[in-house]
């Protein structure tokens, strides 16, 4: 059977997204099509140039978000 992989797929893949059967279908399409396993180098090279960033939210809103949950309903 054949598949159509998108760049969406291979991008849960890189990120580890994929359910087991999902990930071990995808690599073994890695191996057969050669176009996808470009595609992949191109993608993950674009991910290794991304830069890491940590998000967090600012402390008012920690705080409001904790004294609404100490509010009776």
């Amino acid at each position: 059977m054949t598949h159509n992989y998108t760049d969406f797929i291979t991008i849960s893949y890189l990120y580890n997204e994929l359910d087991l059967f999902s990930k071990l279908e995808y690599e073994f399409a890695l191996d057969e099509d050669s176009s996808l396993a470009e595609s992949y180098e191109l993608l993950n090279e674009g991910r290794d140039l991304l830069p890491e960033i940590t998000l967090s939210p600012k402390l008012s809103v920690i705080e409001s978000i904790l004294a609404y949950s100490r509010q009776d309903v």
